[in-house]
């Protein structure tokens, strides 16, 4: 009798690939049935051993080819002539593969020829890819298929006159998503125009330094999702900082940004990138959760002034929110803001820290603003092991009263990562008989469908990148 296929689903992924290869010659329903469960989602080649299983696994039916849709080949090879046939083999056979990652090796390596054929890689939309410029443009520039999104991860550290975006060029006609990951600058004094991408809405970008990142404005004149993750572990200096933002502020841009959707990156890189547009939902993904100083503060102020967004989100320390004062911050931004969450951490010293003194103090600060919005999550445990749960409740309804003494204020939510409850607690303003608001008018929701449904309607992106 055949397992049902929920268990059958758990049994297959415990399993290597020549193991669920036997299993799937054991009846005619398990040679139907594993390549679908195998090859779903995206299949990742670690080794040349797994490499040759998946060759092997794909060979012994042809038709298993067109269930392989995503495919990330990381392996290093020791013997590329060899390994390079295999993969040949096997992309030349996956007509219906979607999503593919190559190391650099296999960029060199496939032959022009079959870049060239209209057969290879119908299907694919999705590509990630690994080498210097000259070495993605020449592999870009043999490739038919119409990509839609590219990961484009250029090294090694220093390209001549050479500006790495213009690589990506044969595909500015059909690219709607961009992620670059750099090891050296954007632009150059002998930079020639540069290639505009007229299409790409969404780009994640990593470099090393913040004096070019307003170059991007006229590659991609239509941006609308910018997230920059900036110089990695090593952060820039305080006056590294200020430079690269004059430098990006003054610049003289063909095609400046009028609005944007959606804006993330550390306070620094934000600061330094010098964008000044009007954006929908802006996120400081900080290397370090705010501090509170005088620095962070200035270079908030300077950023959230410049952008206007309607959306913030904020890390920070839960013991030094006083410091954050969010009441300056919200009419610096000109009072459009309508939606917070805050991601709060607790200090290091925390044995006599009740963070809810605090957050009922900054609810009632914010209860004379334009708020309709305010989520409050924790990323660890926000109260001592031995509380009881009757003084976290009570608190968590201080809290929404609080919150609720405004007017505008429609939904609070409060979460915690390693949480003493087991869902988050939601509550919304509860309208008079006659359709109007009142102070303190407000429900909980019970966590059930319509919870989940406001919680997914949230104007953040609540899971994490």
């Amino acid at each position: 009798m055949l397992l049902p296929f929920d268990t059958l689903t758990e049994v297959m992924d415990l399993l290597e690939r020549p193991d669920a290869s036997v299993m799937s010659r054991t009846c005619r329903t398990l040679h139907h049935t594993c390549p679908r469960i195998l090859l779903r989602g995206t299949v990742t080649i670690w080794s040349e051993v797994e490499l040759l299983s998946l060759h092997t696994f794909l060979s012994v039916d042809q038709r298993r080819c067109g269930f392989l849709r995503s495919l990330a080949l990381v392996v290093e090879v020791d013997d590329d002539a060899e390994s390079l046939e295999l993969v040949t083999s096997l992309l030349s056979d996956s007509k219906q593969l979607v999503q593919l990652d190559l190391p650099r090796w296999i960029v060199l390596g496939l032959d022009e020829s079959l870049l060239h054929a209209e057969s290879f890689l119908p299907g694919l939309r999705v590509l990630g890819l690994d080498g210097t410029p000259d070495e993605i443009d020449a592999f870009l520039e043999g490739l038919r298929t119409p990509l839609e999104s590219i990961t484009a991860r250029f090294w090694p550290e220093t390209y001549p006159n050479e500006v790495p975006i213009n690589a990506l060029r044969d595909m500015k006609d059909t690219l709607e998503t961009v992620n670059i990951y750099c090891g050296a600058r954007l632009d150059t004094a002998e930079a020639p125009a540069p290639v505009v991408f007229p299409l790409v809405t969404k780009l994640t970008l990593r470099i090393p330094t913040h004096g070019d990142l307003k170059v991007i404005e006229d590659h991609f004149p239509n941006l609308q999702r910018l997230v920059i993750r900036g110089p990695g572990i090593y952060r820039p200096t305080d006056m590294s900082t200020r430079f690269h933002r004059d430098l990006n502020i003054h610049r003289d841009s063909n095609q400046p940004w009028k609005s944007m959707e959606f804006l993330r990156g550390d306070l620094r890189d934000l600061y330094a990138l010098g964008v000044i547009c009007k954006v929908e939902h802006l996120e400081v993904d900080s290397r370090d959760y705010l501090h509170g100083d005088e620095y962070e503060y200035e270079l908030l102020e300077q950023v959230l002034y410049s952008t206007c967004p309607t959306t913030l989100l904020l890390p920070h320390y839960v013991d030094r929110l006083a410091s954050l004062r969010l009441s300056n911050l919200i009419a610096l931004a000109r009072d459009s803001l309508r939606s917070l969450r805050l991601v709060l951490r607790m200090p290091e010293f925390r044995f006599h820290t009740d963070p809810f003194i605090e957050l009922r103090s900054l609810c009632e600060e914010l209860s004379g603003h334009a708020l309709e919005h305010l989520q409050i999550k924790f990323e660890e445990f926000l109260v001592p092991s031995d509380a009881a749960d009757d003084y976290i409740d009570l608190n968590i309804a201080k809290l929404a009263d609080c919150a609720f003494h405004g007017l505008t204020l429609r939904t609070f939510c409060i979460e915690s990562r390693d949480t003493p409850w087991a869902y988050p607690k939601i509550f919304v303003r509860h309208s008079g008989a006659d359709g109007k608001s009142y102070p303190h008018a407000y429900r909980q929701l019970p966590w059930d469908a319509r919870a989940m449904e406001i919680l997914e309607a949230s104007p953040f992106e609540l899971e994490d990148e």
